[in-house]
Order: C-alpha cells, then structure tokens, then sequence
C-alpha cells in the first residue's frame, strides 16, 4: 500500500462502528467521526446480524471514519471482512462537509442474494446482539 491518505482512512457503516467490535478486530482505539458516503445504500443480509452496502444512485449511507489504518491492519480487515465483501476507494463527505477519500467494504457481487430490503439499524444491534458478537469474535479471532 502507498502511504496515500486514500489508503489509510477506512469509513465504517456496521458492526465496526461499535468501538468495542473495532477495537476486538483490530487491536486499536480509534478516534472515530461522522461521515457520510452517497451513492450507495446499507442493507441487513439474511440470517445475519450485520450490514452490507451495495450502489444505490440516491441513497447515503452514514456512518464513522478512522483514520491510520497500515498495511498489516488492512490485512487483517480483509481476512475479517472475508470473500463476503471487497474493499474499494470510496469518498465520503466528513462532519466539516469536506470530500474525503477512503477505502470501505462493499458486499461481493457473488453474495447480492444474502440481501434483504431490510434497514440495519445500529441501535438495535447494539441493544439486542453487541454482546454475544463480541463473544463469539472473541473466541474466534483470526
């Protein structure tokens, strides 16, 4: 990876929004803060309790963006965020309305059939499963 600023922002829209899932996953604290990416739309997929973001022409996805993400840490994201997403270069507009680029994990075309039409809701996977994910990853980490 270049030292790029592209390269070493990630914008976050699900379960690594959550501070804790974050921190499980990369062995980080992050600051994080607001930041919104038009043009494509979060979805719950089936029989899971997280998101995927797919292209949607008029839709935005909010979400939080880190920053200082290296090359050993991209590595494990990607072995985190496994086969089911694929990471691109987005930009994302952060708290101040600047235009950012970033990289994100965008649900594999391989994989559109686990959508659902569903909203994921942040709330409420915080609420209902926050605590029995972060025990599970912690007894499975890569």
């Amino acid at each position: 990876m270049t030292s790029d600023a592209a390269t070493q922002r990630l914008f976050v829209y699900g379960t690594l929004m959550m501070p804790a899932v974050l921190q499980a996953v990369s062995g980080v604290s992050f600051a994080l803060r607001p930041a919104t990416l038009a043009g494509y739309a979060r979805y719950q997929l089936r029989a899971r309790v997280y998101p995927a973001i797919v292209p949607a022409e008029d839709a935005t996805t909010d979400g939080l963006l880190c920053e200082g993400i290296d090359g050993p840490l991209w590595q494990r994201l990607d072995r985190w965020e496994s086969t089911l997403y694929t990471r691109h270069t987005v930009t994302v507009r952060d708290e101040t309305g600047a235009l950012l680029s970033a990289q994100t994990y965008v649900l594999a075309l391989a994989h559109y059939h686990l959508l659902s039409s569903e909203p994921w809701s942040a709330l409420e996977f915080e609420r209902l499963h926050l605590e029995s994910y972060l025990a599970r990853w912690s007894s499975s980490r890569p």
